[in-house]
């Protein structure tokens, strides 16, 4: 991005209520240390320099730029030179290196991140904030449905609220929060839903089912009805979820379902065979998730047999019997599981077995 309107986006960051990560701009952005280094300047100024690891986590000598970084040293010798350059506006700034001081940043991330105040966009950055609402939801036991309430800051529609749920994921930091960002800009309040055992929700997260996502949903705009006010309720579900959201659109006044998963025996089908054609690839970057993201038979035959023979009571990686197209199983084997943070979820056999046979395509919506 242009110098100033980067030095713009840190001072945004510096006003936000919770920890935020942000990378760059590095040797992708320029190979020269002079175009690079006043970014770093800026940064150190506006953040502080003990906020800042210098490292190269994406491994460059690996990636297209292996024949510019050679080896890992090599790329770090480029960000020891960024900072070389950047002291001669800085001084002498205590900036920190590879691994260890990337594990130190990390350790001043809290476990129990507060309410969003507001999401970063290029063009607005205040015009909503968020604050936590807790949903009573009974499932054999009184348990909380942890929500965001997004409301713009000036001139709210306050005729409708948008009751935005996420996808398999079942998080509100991915799907719900863009889907806010986007509904707050147009004025409309949004309140985005934790699935029960996802996030600060209660409750078991293995022990999932379409039906009880469908009853939260339910629980949710119940409540925003009674409790908060709004006579009419959108329903919007990414993906996975739109099965549970058209569980319940009795309850709901309009439904968006953007990349529903409508009938599950033809998505499985597609996955197969986009996996088939690429699956020595795949199977040889598998190799070691093998227990965490196991790719499906190569037949939907085989595919449907094993899940059927599943215990289900018993725990088995979250994607074993939901398979993603080729392209989306890589994103998963070389980002997702590998990252440090990331603890793939168990999830009982018979969630795999009520998404087996799963069609939502002839679904009468009144």
């Amino acid at each position: 991005p242009p110098l100033q309107s980067y030095s713009k986006l840190l001072k945004i960051l510096t006003s936000r209520s919770g920890p935020v990560m942000l990378k760059g701009p590095g040797y992708r952005s320029s190979l020269s240390v002079p175009e690079v280094a006043p970014y770093l300047v800026e940064a150190v100024r506006a953040l502080g320099a003990e906020h800042i690891s210098m490292d190269c986590s994406d491994a460059p000598h690996t990636s297209g730029f292996s024949g510019v970084f050679r080896h890992a040293a090599a790329a770090m010798s480029f960000a020891r030179r960024v900072v070389d350059s950047a002291r001669l506006s800085l001084g002498q700034p205590e900036l920190k290196f590879g691994e260890k001081a990337h594990a130190e940043l990390w350790a001043k991330v809290p476990e129990v991140l507060p309410a969003p105040k507001g999401m970063i966009h290029s063009l607005q950055a205040d015009w909503y904030y968020g604050e936590d609402v807790w949903v009573p939801y009974y499932e054999g036991a009184d348990q909380k449905l942890h929500c965001v309430l997004f409301r713009p800051v000036e001139n709210e529609r306050r005729s409708s609220l948008h009751l935005v749920s996420s996808g398999y994921t079942g998080f509100l930091q991915l799907y719900p929060l863009l889907f806010a960002q986007g509904l707050t800009r147009l004025r409309c309040p949004v309140l985005a839903i934790e699935y029960p055992g996802h996030g600060r929700s209660s409750g078991s997260r293995s022990r999932l089912t379409i039906k009880q996502w469908a009853r939260a949903i339910e629980a949710v705009q119940d409540f925003a009805r009674k409790k908060l006010g709004y006579g009419r309720v959108v329903g919007i579900a990414w993906a996975m979820g739109s099965a549970a959201l058209l569980r319940a659109h009795h309850s709901f006044d309009g439904l968006v379902l953007p990349n529903a998963l409508m009938n599950a025996p033809m998505v499985h089908r597609h996955a197969i065979e986009t996996i088939n054609a690429n699956r020595l690839a795949l199977e040889k970057m598998a190799e070691s998730l093998a227990d965490v993201a196991p790719l499906p038979p190569a037949s939907y035959a085989d595919f449907r047999s094993m899940i059927e023979n599943l215990d289900p009571k018993a725990l088995y990686p979250a994607f074993l019997g939901y398979p993603l197209d080729a392209k989306t199983t890589q994103v998963v084997l070389e980002d997702l599981c590998t990252h440090a943070s990331y603890k793939t979820p168990q999830v009982h056999g018979e969630f795999f077995q009520e998404l087996l046979d799963l069609d939502m395509s002839t679904t009468r919506v009144s």
